[in-house]
């Protein structure tokens, strides 16, 4: 489940089982299906997280290198484990 970003290109990712002890890699992109809405930012550089307090969560936020701001956009995500 990923909650609704909070405008400044931050997700936070909820699983279904611990993530902790994963590799966790997300790339700016669309995916198939689309699904919704998503808009994709083709400079974007996105980077995933782990949440300290929850075993379960990660974050992933993106960053645009043309801008050098935090951004809201698409993102594909793995998490090995």
């Amino acid at each position: 489940m990923v909650e609704p970003p909070d405008s400044n290109g931050h997700y936070i990712l909820s699983f279904d089982r611990t993530v902790r002890n994963c590799v966790g890699q997300a790339n700016t992109g669309l995916g198939d299906p689309l699904g919704g809405s998503g808009a994709f930012n083709s400079a974007g550089i996105a980077s995933v997280n782990f949440v300290e307090t929850a075993t379960d969560e990660l974050t992933v936020r993106v960053f645009n290198s043309s801008t050098s701001s935090f951004v809201d956009s698409s993102f594909l995500i793995s998490v090995f484990c």
